[in-house]
């Protein structure tokens, strides 16, 4: 497993990070804020009685829901060079990482990758990556790693229709090993959460339990601490 993780293993030297959701990573791992590794950007909602901004309209135009799809190919909805124009629509890459700031139910603080141009509504706040530092889908599995503390940072007092904010979501300390090292990594979430969405389907053990599995495969591998077996 450590080849697969570009030398990662329990036995790498950890240092200490002064960042609320984590706690240590490889010595030879840095922290950036979110900010410093992408442009940071959200939508708008054009005004929908205006056939200008919506009909005939080509570009995809996202909304919420898509961060449950981990994976954005397609859209339901297209807006007008017009309303790109008049709203200030941020037009975003094949790459870009978009985090849902409300929603119904787990949705608020999720992310899913974009692999089509398309841009946003107002529920969206898009990163995207500058591609010499930071890994679109590596950032994908962090933001999910740090899941219940975007939560967290954005309950409204205790409520239930907390909203994440564009500048939480920029200010955000995220772990940074090398780049290719990040892409191993990205690699090997995948195909790990594959193999377990795998077992679940069969069945034999409780959705907690894969959620759990899930969960600490995430914070292993994003971190730095996984063993050569593969989640600590």
């Amino acid at each position: 497993m450590s080849a697969v993780t570009g030398g990662l293993s329990s036995t790498t030297r950890k240092i200490p990070v002064n960042v609320p959701w984590l706690t240590k990573i490889p010595d030879n791992w840095k922290v950036r804020r979110l900010s410093d590794l992408g442009q940071i950007t959200t939508g708008a909602t054009p005004a929908r009685d205006d056939a200008r901004y919506w009909v005939g309209g080509t570009m995809p135009w996202l909304t919420s829901t898509v961060v449950n799809d981990g994976e954005v190919i397609s859209s339901r909805e297209h807006v007008t060079a017009a309303a790109l124009e008049k709203y200030h629509l941020p037009i975003l890459q094949s790459g870009a990482v978009v985090v849902a700031t409300a929603g119904q139910g787990r949705t608020r603080g999720l992310a899913a990758v974009l692999s089509l141009e398309a841009t946003t509504n107002q529920n969206l706040v898009s990163i995207q990556p500058d591609s010499a530092k930071l890994n679109s889908w590596f950032l994908r599995w962090v933001l999910l790693a740090a899941y219940e503390y975007l939560r967290g940072i954005s309950d409204d007092g205790g409520g239930t229709r907390g909203v994440l904010t564009r500048s939480q979501v920029a200010d955000l300390q995220v772990p940074l090993p090398p780049l290719v090292q990040q892409q191993s990594i990205a690699q090997y979430i995948a195909r790990e959460i594959a193999h377990i969405d795998r077992i679940a389907a069969v069945g034999g053990h409780t959705t907690e339990y894969f959620t759990e599995r899930r969960t600490a495969l995430l914070a292993a591998a994003v971190t730095g601490n996984l063993d050569e077996d593969g989640v600590i």
